[in-house]
């Protein structure tokens, strides 16, 4: 999932990306094992609909220098239709070699957020926890 992090930190909606939940709370508590690979988001200053879903997916599979290791995008679905801020679910997979990890995307728009810092995370993401 630090690999999807990163190759995401680099793309244009980077800075609209907040990584919030499991991922970030076990980042910042330097938990190294985790029971789920889901990674949680929400969007900021940019229209989440499918043309953002679209550009992300491109930046997801596109292949880095180690052809080794890369993901595919299997599934998205929208979210959250019943409520005042939409969002999407992307299903993926992450390959090294012959080793396969599904890894789930929930991304969402409108929460109520409030910045705090984290201590071990170098990449310049803006993050972010939600405080409903």
């Amino acid at each position: 999932m630090d690999r999807l992090v990163l190759k995401l930190s680099e793309s244009d909606p980077a800075d609209s990306l907040i990584v919030k939940g499991g991922f970030l709370l076990t980042t910042d508590l330097g938990v190294d094992m985790r029971a789920t690979r889901d990674l949680d988001f929400t969007m900021r200053n940019l229209r989440l609909d499918e043309d953002t879903i679209d550009e992300l997916a491109k930046v997801i599979e596109a292949k880095d220098e180690n052809d080794n290791e890369y993901f595919v995008l299997n599934r998205v679905n929208e979210t959250r239709k019943d409520f005042a801020y939409n969002g999407y679910n992307l299903k993926l997979n992450y390959y090294n070699g012959t080793t396969r990890i599904p890894i789930n995307i929930d991304i969402t728009s409108g929460e109520v957020l409030y910045l705090f810092k984290i201590k071990n995370f170098s990449n310049p993401f803006l993050l972010m926890k939600n405080i409903r």
